[in-house]
């Protein structure tokens, strides 16, 4: 692979000037790694607090939980993109 190729990442030289990413894309990423780390912390204190079968009862309520938020969203994008923003205002 030449410098020149695509998807080099630059991996035994300095990475030039024109292919750096910004400050908002490395932050992005560094704020990512502060939310999994935090949501790994969390889930451990969670498994040490229940016993395996309580536990597989609290992991179903959250995806339950979850499943239902992320529908709610899907339906409100969709009627968006269906009625556009002033109709689907009229919905509600």
């Amino acid at each position: 692979m030449t410098q020149n190729e695509p998807g080099n990442d630059y991996p035994l030289s300095e990475v030039p000037m024109h292919a750096r990413k910004g400050l908002a894309s490395t932050a992005m990423v560094l704020l990512g790694f502060t939310f999994f780390t935090a949501t790994m912390f969390a889930g451990g204190k969670l498994g040490v607090a229940f016993s395996f079968t309580q536990m597989l009862g609290v992991v179903a309520l959250g995806n339950l939980l979850l499943g239902i938020y992320a529908a709610g969203l899907l339906h409100r994008v969709q009627e968006r993109f269906e009625f556009s923003i002033d109709g689907a205002l009229l919905l509600r």
